[in-house]
C-alpha cells in the first residue's frame, strides 16, 4: 500500500527545497533485511529529484530515525515524468545527478561519462562517443548498464545506447614527455655499449643511434632482413591454410554453425520444456521459499507469486529488458529479463499481472542502487491461486449500512460491482451505499443486481 512519504515520516525534520520535493513523493515499500543494519526505502515522485537530495535524505533518515544505531538507509527512487520530456532533454537536466552517482560508484566510469560526446540521433537512440583506451574499453558495459538503468527502470523511457571510440588528442605536454623518455633511453642505451667489443658493442651502437633518430617523436622501426621475413610470412601462411580451415569455417559468420550449417530465419522458443505448465525456460521442481526469507544474495532461490506489476523497456542489440513485481502475501521483490525482441511477446502471453506463476533465478544486489532482484531466470511456470480470501463464516450474516465506492470523492476507492460481489460471496443479503453524490454508484449497482437474478 502506497503511502505518502511525509506522511510515513511525518517526525522527520526537513527544511527548504528537499521538503517541497517530497510532497510529491510516495512511499511504495519499505524493506529491512534479517540483520537489522540495512534499510531500502522504495519511492516515487512525479518530477525528477536530483541524487544530491537523495544522498542527503538518505543521511537525514539515518541520523533522526536510526540515532546510535549502524543503519544503512539507501532510497530507491522511480519517476513519472510529464509526457513532455524526451530522452534528451532528460539528459539535459539530470545529466550532473548521473554525474555524481557514477562518481560514489567508479571514478573511472565517471570520468568516461563526463567526458563522453553524447547525441540523439533519434528519440529513442543515444550515440555516445567515447575516448579510446584500455581501460574505457573494458568499462564500456558498465557505463552502458547504468544509462541504460536510470532511463528504462528509473524513468521508463525506451532507449538503445550505442558507443563508440576516438583517439584521444595527444596533448602538448605528454609529446614532450614521450620525447624526453626517448632520449634518455637513447643515453642510457649508448652509455652500457662503453667498454663493450665486437658485436654486443656495434648492435648496442646501431641500436642507441635507432632511438636518437626516434627521438623528435618519429616512429622507430627495426631494420629486418627482407629475404628472412618474406620466407617466414610464406611458411606461416602456408601453415594456416593447410591447418586453419576447419578453425574459419568454425567461427564463420552470424547465424551459422559449424559445417557452415545455415539456420536461415528459425526461431526458438523461450520454453525448453514438453510441460504445458512452461512459461519460460525449463522445467524444475524445486521446492520454494517465501519471500520474506530473502534479505541478501542467496544465489539460486526457488519462489512464487502473484504478478502485481510489469513493464518492458526496449534497449541495445535487439533486446528487452522485462521488470515485473511479485508477492507472496509475505513480501514482494523485484524480477529482471533480458529477452530478444522477437520472444517478448511469447513470454508476456504466460507472464501478466494477476497471474500466479512459481519462478526460479537467481538473487542479485544492484552494484549501483543496491536494489535486491532476481535475476538470470531459469525457469517460469504457471501455478493455480494461493491466495486465502477472507470469507464471512458468522452464521447470522451482518447488513453493512456504510458504504462508500469510489464515487465519493477522498473517501472511496472501490466500485459497486467489486463491492457488491465481495457481499454477496459471503453472503450478505443486502448492503448500503452512502455515497456523497447519492445516487452516482446507482446504476452500475442495478445491473449487479439484474445479472445475478436479483
Amino acid at each position: 500500500m502506497e503511502k505518502e512519504f511525509l506522511e510515513v515520516f511525518r517526525n522527520l525534520e526537513l527544511v527548504g527545497e528537499l521538503r517541497a520535493l517530497l510532497e510529491e513523493v510516495v512511499v511504495t515499500k519499505v524493506a529491512i533485511n534479517q540483520r537489522k543494519d540495512h534499510i531500502r526505502i522504495y519511492i516515487r515522485s512525479r518530477q525528477w529529484i536530483h541524487k544530491k537530495y537523495i544522498y542527503t535524505l538518505e543521511n537525514t533518515i539515518a541520523a533522526q530515525c536510526f540515532p546510535g544505531v549502524p543503519m544503512k538507509v539507501k532510497i530507491l527512487e522511480k519517476f513519472e515524468l510529464s509526457s513532455q520530456y524526451t530522452p534528451e532533454l532528460f539528459l539535459d537536466a539530470y545529466r550532473s545527478s548521473m554525474a555524481l552517482e557514477l562518481k560514489h560508484y567508479s571514478i573511472l566510469v565517471f570520468n568516461m561519462f563526463r567526458n563522453a560526446v553524447i547525441t540523439f540521433p533519434e528519440t529513442d537512440t543515444m550515440h555516445m562517443v567515447l575516448q579510446s583506451n584500455v581501460l574505457a574499453k573494458s568499462k564500456e558495459n558498465e557505463l552502458i548498464q547504468y544509462i541504460e538503468k536510470v532511463f528504462c527502470e528509473r524513468c521508463a523511457f525506451s532507449l538503445k545506447v550505442e558507443a563508440e571510440y576516438q583517439e584521444a588528442k595527444e596533448s602538448k605536454v605528454r609529446k614532450n614527455s614521450e620525447i624526453q623518455l626517448q632520449q634518455e633511453a637513447a643515453h642510457i642505451i649508448e652509455r652500457s655499449s662503453f667498454g663493450k667489443h665486437g658485436e654486443e658493442a656495434e648492435d648496442g651502437e646501431e641500436t642507441a643511434s635507432e632511438v636518437r633518430e626516434a627521438a623528435p617523436g618519429q616512429k622507430t622501426e627495426k631494420k629486418k632482413d627482407s629475404s628472412a621475413s618474406g620466407t617466414k610470412k610464406k611458411e606461416k601462411e602456408a601453415k594456416q591454410e593447410k591447418e586453419g580451415k576447419f578453425g574459419k569455417s568454425f567461427k564463420g559468420d552470424k547465424g551459422r554453425a559449424r559445417g557452415d550449417r545455415s539456420f536461415g530465419d528459425f526461431k526458438r522458443s523461450v520454453k525448453r520444456s514438453d510441460n504445458p505448465d512452461v512459461l519460460y525456460g525449463r522445467d524444475f521442481e524445486d521446492e520454494v521459499i517465501p519471500l520474506e526469507s530473502i534479505q541478501t544474495e542467496m544465489g539460486e532461490v526457488c519462489v512464487r507469486g502473484q504478478v502485481m506489476t510489469l513493464e518492458t523497456r526496449e534497449i541495445r542489440n535487439e533486446k528487452t529488458i522485462i521488470i515485473f513485481s511479485m508477492t507472496d502475501f509475505s513480501d514482494s521483490i523485484t524480477v529482471k529479463i533480458f529477452a530478444r525482441n522477437d520472444q517478448v511477446q511469447e513470454i508476456l502471453e504466460g507472464v501478466k499481472v494477476k497471474a500466479f506463476i512459481k519462478l526460479k533465478g537467481v538473487t542479485t544486489i544492484d552494484r549501483y542502487d543496491s536494489e535486491l532482484t532476481i535475476g538470470s531466470v531459469v525457469g517460469i511456470k504457471k501455478i493455480p491461486s494461493f491466495e486465502n480470501s477472507r470469507m464471512d463464516n458468522s452464521p447470522e450474516k451482518r447488513v453493512e449500512l456504510h458504504c462508500h465506492t469510489k464515487m465519493s470523492d477522498m473517501d472511496g476507492v472501490s466500485d459497486a460491482k467489486a463491492i457488491i460481489k465481495r457481499a454477496y460471496e459471503w453472503g450478505h443479503k443486502a448492503i448500503a451505499i452512502t455515497d456523497h453524490g447519492v445516487v452516482q454508484a446507482f446504476p452500475e449497482a442495478n445491473h449487479c443486481f439484474d445479472a445475478w437474478g436479483g
